[in-house]
């Protein structure tokens, strides 16, 4: 049973809740948890807040359910060292801004609690009347009704397959969340099919707030050979992978990442293979995968210190293996990676790939590095999270081998791993010995220091005094001090106060070399590289993306000027056809964001960007303005436009949803996910269901958008009736053009209203095409 609810916490934890799990807790213990959590909480107004209760309840004559300690005592009939579930509610309506409630109640007499809880409820808002939008909103989901006894594990043991399976379903295939009271019918079907006697109870007053994340949104077939605007608008979540993508993967992964990794440089050689030393932490990772122990192995350590250098070592010259490079990767693009690698169906079921790989004969050797950089956007951490649970859930797996490189910040949630190989602490850190010998090769590709061993020792070894100093074993730091002297026209310890011309970390060697390399104006077409989203940026993308970080304009010439110049600080890739380029390390990325504030730069982004027609932006626009408006806190503006809902990434603008905070933002991005539903192909009829659900939502910046690029009505009445003298509003999608109702009292109790009625559903049919019309009479 703690597997399952450990389970349960995992799928909350990869939603966005902050999760904490307590086991075998005394009363005072989880009263206290309690009192922490709902009384002294720090909760965001709309924040919602679950508790969830898995143990044993006494059901009190006089004071209903109680909640029951490891130290209770069953023969105590004053049932003390137990909770009277009504303190839940007490401190629920004492705290300031805690508005959204689920209490989970997995024990015996749990119905009983959800009837005395709406009776305590009742008599506490009658006390303390509250009313409008701060009505705080409580929700009771029971694992039995009232005078029923659970049986240990099964109400989870139901749940957590009907919450997976209602996130696929086709009722809730694009909601964020499962909703609460299908969650209930689902699990109470599947616990009635396993024990007829027992029953779930969820509380009448259960709101629709969201409580359950929905963790894999609609995976719908797709025409491979559609544009990625196409796959897009047909999914909430997906691989934006071409199967053609797909198939390279591995290939690119080990062209533009781990073989030059490995070799010592880092990004494209510029010499022969310097690599030295770290040689026990390859045996590690070499006899994990060739050896005969199945599960999860983590190679980790800080930036910089060559963990993917040891990983490209422990694949060379192997084949037969998994390969994913993991930066900017979904989890579907993951899965849809290891199954065409293992020669399965291309699928982005995960259920699918844990039963193909099942079908295999012999191990799956399966090596992920840079997890800590999935998601498609820089600020997308939950993406690596999806995938830790993936890699989790296949190293269980029979004869399945997985081998992870990642930062530690990702070590508590890959809680699997039987083996972890960390290079900044012994046996698998590197010696100071070997740290002198790599800068001494690279520079000896310097002539100057060639011809002069003595003084290229003196020089490692200050360099590697600096490393040590600051008790990492950083190559990258190394590898950019040592190479930032490569234009050195003599020794530098024939220069007085040489050794104060060296850097003292990571940030200042980067600093110091590109300073050297590049003019100003060129280092900072560079930085602005470091803003970029995705996987790659093509040329043209990167000079419009330079101009508006820069707030200058920048040619062509320049950004191939700095593209020769800055060579081994970039990653070129040629994917299906397509040039695109990113910096070579993370530890760059964030050094070079650190020279500007985050939110004035992306909005000056979002803005040049946003600057064109709609139709006329690029892949880069259409993908990741999303992503830059989100930071900016503009992504409320840009989803009241109609022009760029028409043309998004749509995965994109769920991925970023997260950033709306206005009422007309929320209400506009309720529209477009109603519109997903009937996407047509043709521009105006998109614009026909964005309007109109922009009306039925309340949406009315975004559907005045709609209206202006509307060639004629989004909808026209044809025909209304009712029976009865009761008062009626017909709602009309558009403004000013208003109907005319016709049948029974037409003109008379009916009320021809331009588009804020709010005393019946809409009728009518959508400009002509009646067989799509959404609305009954």
């Amino acid at each position: 049973m703690i597997g399952d609810l450990r389970a349960v916490a995992d799928r909350f934890t990869r939603g966005g809740f902050r999760t904490e799990v307590l086991v075998d807790r005394t009363a005072s213990q989880l009263r206290a948890a309690l009192r922490d959590h709902l009384l002294r909480g720090d909760f965001e107004p709309d924040e919602p807040v679950v508790v969830w209760f898995s143990g044993h309840g006494v059901d009190h004559p006089a004071q209903g359910l109680r909640l029951v300690g490891v130290d209770h005592d069953p023969d105590d009939v004053f049932a003390e060292n137990t909770i009277p579930v009504g303190d839940v509610l007490t401190a629920f309506h004492q705290h300031d801004t805690l508005r959204h409630l689920l209490l989970v109640l997995d024990c015996c007499f749990a119905g009983a609690g959800v009837e005395s809880l709406e009776a305590a409820r009742a008599r506490l808002e009658h006390d303390l009347p509250v009313s409008g939008p701060d009505l705080k909103q409580l929700a009771v989901l029971a694992a039995v009704r009232p005078g029923q006894r659970v049986q240990d594990g099964a109400f989870t043991a139901a749940l957590l397959p009907a919450w997976q399976e209602l996130e696929v379903d086709h009722l809730h295939v694009l909601d964020p969340f499962v909703p609460l009271k299908a969650l209930a019918a689902a699990t109470d079907d599947r616990l009635r099919a396993a024990h007829p006697l027992v029953s779930v109870h969820v509380s009448d007053k259960s709101t629709g707030a969201e409580w359950f994340p929905n963790l894999r949104p609609v995976r719908l077939e797709a025409d491979l050979s559609a544009s990625v605007l196409d796959h897009a608008v047909r999914s909430a979540r997906r691989s934006a992978l071409t199967l053609g993508e797909v198939a390279e993967a591995t290939e690119q992964a080990l062209a533009e990442h781990f073989r030059p990794k490995s070799t010592g440089w880092g990004a494209a050689p510029a010499g022969d293979d310097v690599f030295v030393g770290r040689d026990v932490a390859i045996a590690a990772v070499t006899q994990w995968l060739t050896g005969p122990v199945d599960g999860l192995a983590v190679l980790t350590g800080s930036a910089g210190a060559g963990k993917s250098a040891v990983l490209g070592r422990a694949l060379a010259d192997r084949s037969g293996y998994t390969i994913v490079w993991a930066r900017r990767r979904t989890v579907e693009d993951v899965v849809r990676i290891i199954a065409h690698s293992c020669g399965l169906p291309d699928s982005t079921d995960q259920a699918a790939l844990h039963a193909g790989l099942a079908r295999l004969d012999g191990p799956v050797r399966i090596v992920v590095d840079a997890l800590d950089e999935a998601g498609p956007t820089q600020a997308d951490r939950g993406e690596a999270l999806r995938i830790v649970a993936l890699l989790n859930d296949l190293a269980v797996q029979p004869d399945v081998r997985v081998v992870v490189g990642t930062r530690d910040s990702l070590l508590p949630d890959l809680h699997g791993a039987r083996l972890v190989v960390n290079l900044d602490e012994l046996p698998y850190s590197v010696s100071s010995t070997d740290t002198e010998r790599y800068v001494g090769a690279l520079l000896a590709l310097n002539p100057v220091y060639a011809a002069e061993p003595e003084a290229t020792a003196e020089v490692s070894a200050a360099i590697t005094a600096r490393v040590r100093t600051d008790q990492k074993t950083n190559f990258l730091f190394a590898r950019t001090a040592a190479t930032a002297r490569r234009d050195d026209t003599e020794p530098l310890p024939r220069l007085p106060d040489w050794a104060d011309r060296l850097p003292e970390s990571v940030g200042a060697a980067f600093t110091t070399d590109i300073a050297e390399r590049l003019a100003p104006d060129d280092a900072a077409v560079l930085t602005a590289l470091a803003w970029s989203e995705g996987a790659g940026i093509s040329l043209e993308d990167w000079r419009l993306l330079a101009a508006a970080v820069t707030g200058r304009d920048v040619t062509d010439v320049q950004v191939w000027r700095v593209r020769a110049a800055a060579a081994d600080y970039l990653t070129l890739s040629t994917s299906t056809g397509k040039q695109t380029v990113h910096l070579f390390h993370q530890a760059l990325i964030d050094h070079l964001r650190t020279t500007g504030d985050p939110e004035t730069t992306h909005r000056r982004v979002a803005d040049t960007l946003a600057g064109r027609p709609w139709g006329a932006i690029g892949h880069y626009a259409r993908t990741h303005l999303a992503a830059h408006a989100a930071a900016a806190g503009t992504l409320d503006e840009l989803v009241q436009d109609a022009g760029f809902l028409l043309v998004a990434a749509v995965d994109s603008l769920h991925r970023s949803a997260h950033a709306l905070r206005s009422a007309d933002g929320h209400a506009a991005y309720e529209a477009l996910q109603l519109t997903l539903h009937h996407w047509p192909e043709a521009d105006q009829q998109r614009l026909w269901w964005l309007h109109v659900n922009a009306r039925r939502r309340r949406a009315d910046p975004l559907a005045e958008s709609a209206r202006l690029l509307l060639r004629e009505p989004a909808w026209t009445i044809v025909k209304a009736w009712w029976t009865g003298t009761a008062h009626r509003t017909i709602e009309l999608g558009d403004t000013d053009r208003v109907g005319r109702g016709h049948g029974p009292g037409a003109g008379q109790d009916e009320d021809r209203h331009g588009g804020h009625g709010r005393h019946g559903p809409p009728v009518g049919s959508s400009g002509g095409h009646r067989d799509h019309c959404p609305f009954r009479t």
